[in-house]
């Protein structure tokens, strides 16, 4: 097959070999006269060349022409001004003084600006040679002084300043921005808050020297375990800052915990003997002094760690028996209640003067002498603060 192929391909070019078509003679003048014929009738043989160049050229010439003619200036009419032309009658050049310098801190230093005197009407331009400069400072069309003109639009009548604050100085700026840092350094916030704590007691091992008898002195006897009621905790204070991110936070708290069980209450005597559910309510005031530090502080939100310690005092140990009849007693607490806590926190800034404040956080209560409750069986306990904060 591939043989049968080459052969057929073999005699196929020997056939065309050497075929060809010879024009006939004239054929190439024909056509040359055919296309002058053509250009000599449409015009643009030779011809659009010629005028793209010549084109070209006349803009050129033309726009050095006109160059030429701007760059002139014409000097033989005046040259007049709409508000005013700077001639040596016009004008003085006023020197400001210079006084006892002011203190870094003074707003009024730093906002002084370069005082410079501009005439009121629109004059026309002369020759500074044919005029003489008075020495008398410049005046105005009404005979008033242009020196002092200037001078009054200085609240302070000084030489100087231009009041359409066109022009920052940084020096202005310098004093806003320690102002305000001022004002965080030594600002002052007060605080509403609200807490709540934890009310498991098996969230950590019991300790039994923690936790306090289960027969108080009151003549209360408890039979079951207790129940512990959430811990919540009020407050109001005030928080300063010592430093720039460094501020310190006291106030006073309120304290409400409780718990129930079962249990018996005999009278000091032994002569009555009551059983019942038993509520437990204490009542605790407390003062707290807290640290805080600020990691990230911006107009919107603030990140800040804390610690501190609170000494709070039992102000009501009060235990109430459900039985017929219902029976009331109450036990002192001479002892004060110690404890020390620290956290994260972070404020959101909801308007220049309010913010709102989280502060969860671990707190230990010491042991010692205090009425059985929810931090006598877990002294280490976790804590979530919330409150607003009021900037005055």
């Amino acid at each position: 097959m591939q043989d049968s192929n080459q052969d057929f391909d073999l005699q196929l070019r020997s056939a065309l070999e050497g075929a060809g078509i010879k024009p006939p003679k004239g054929a190439w003048k024909n056509i040359s006269r055919r296309l002058d014929a053509a250009d000599a009738v449409s015009g643009t043989r030779n011809f659009t060349p010629g005028i793209m160049r010549w084109a070209g050229v006349a803009l050129a010439c033309a726009a050095v022409a006109v160059g030429v003619f701007i760059s002139i200036p014409d000097s033989a009419g005046p040259v007049t001004a709409t508000r005013g032309v700077l001639t040596a009658d016009a004008i003085e050049l006023v020197v400001p003084e210079v006084g006892k310098a002011s203190p870094l801190g003074s707003i009024g230093a730093r906002n002084a600006k370069a005082a410079y005197a501009a005439p009121s009407s629109a004059t026309e331009l002369t020759d500074p040679a044919e005029t003489e400069v008075p020495a008398s400072p410049a005046t105005n069309e009404d005979g008033s002084s242009r020196k002092a003109a200037a001078g009054a639009s200085r609240p302070d009548g000084g030489d100087s300043a231009m009041s359409d604050g066109s022009s920052a100085d940084p020096f202005a700026l310098l004093a806003m921005a320690e102002e305000k840092d001022g004002r965080r350094a030594g600002g002052t916030f007060l605080y509403a808050k609200g807490a709540i704590g934890g009310n498991d007691p098996d969230f950590v091992s019991r300790s039994a020297a923690s936790m306090a008898p289960g027969v108080s002195s009151s003549g209360i006897r408890e039979l079951t375990e207790s129940t512990y009621g959430i811990p919540l905790t009020l407050g109001l204070g005030v928080r300063f800052y010592l430093l720039p991110r460094f501020s310190i936070g006291t106030g006073v708290d309120y304290s409400l915990l409780t718990r129930t069980f079962t249990g018996t209450y005999t009278e000091e005597g032994g002569q009555t003997e009551v059983s019942g559910d038993v509520q437990h309510t204490m009542h605790y005031i407390g003062v707290p002094l807290d640290l805080y530090y600020d990691i990230l502080s911006s107009d919107k939100i603030k990140f800040y760690v804390y610690g501190g310690g609170e000494a709070e005092f039992c102000v009501s140990n009060k235990f109430t028996v459900f039985s017929t009849p219902q029976v009331s007693c109450s036990e002192p607490v001479r002892k004060i209640q110690y404890s020390v806590g620290g956290g994260v926190g972070v404020e959101f800034r909801l308007t220049d003067k309010l913010g709102l404040y989280l502060d969860p956080g671990v707190r230990y209560y010491f042991p010692g002498g205090q009425p059985k409750s929810i931090r006598t069986d877990k002294p280490l306990m976790f804590n979530f603060d919330a409150g607003l904060r009021f900037s005055l």
